[in-house]
């Protein structure tokens, strides 16, 4: 399939599900940089979020099943050859996956990981006291940084749950130690900073 084929997509769906993106996501979106995620990490510092939990998703684009990817767009795009067309490059890489490289990759890589996007935003208003949170995050592709003020927080325990990638619980850091290996589908492997 041809660059010009697998970049449409990306071209007609980008819009319909960009309004959807919550405001911590900045990888490969329009008018959103690093440098903006690093300035949000750098403000909860500010804000004494420093119970920190870095997320780095392992092989994601090869842990991406494409069923809970199809149900996702399906909910937003009722066009049947814009579905067929994403099935078809989806197929490309085999049972599961993303194609690395591809030109709606990132779009499909932010709507799926949009789950994890939402529950951290209802962590945020669920800690909301005023104009202070307990808890901010911000995720750039498929690495997340996630901050907790240790007080406000009540973040003395490493427990924690991030769900919605399709595996159930996709985190669960547990206090084996300070970098802890996590298998699941998308595997995940995360760092507790104190």
């Amino acid at each position: 399939m041809g660059e010009a084929q697998t970049g449409q997509p990306q071209t007609d769906l980008e819009p319909i599900f960009e309004a959807d993106f919550q405001l911590g996501s900045y990888g490969y979106r329009p008018k959103r940089t690093a440098h903006e995620a690093i300035n949000r990490v750098a403000q909860a510092i500010v804000e004494e979020k420093t119970k920190i939990i870095d997320l780095d998703l392992r092989a994601y684009f090869d842990n991406v099943e494409h069923y809970l990817l199809l149900e996702k767009v399906a909910k937003r795009v009722q066009d049947n050859q814009v579905m067929r067309l994403l099935k078809m490059i989806l197929q490309a890489t085999g049972k599961k996956g993303v194609p690395q490289g591809g030109m709606i990759s990132p779009l499909l890589r932010n709507l799926y990981l949009n789950e994890v996007d939402k529950m951290l935003e209802k962590a945020i208003e669920t800690t909301r006291h005023k104009q202070f949170t307990a808890v901010q995050y911000a995720r750039f592709a498929d690495d997340q940084v996630i901050l907790v003020d240790p007080i406000r927080g009540r973040a003395g325990s490493r427990r924690r749950y991030v769900n919605g990638c399709g595996a159930k619980p996709v985190l669960d850091a547990s206090p084996d130690g300070p970098h802890n290996q996590i298998e699941s589908k998308p595997a995940i492997e995360a760092e507790v900073v104190e």
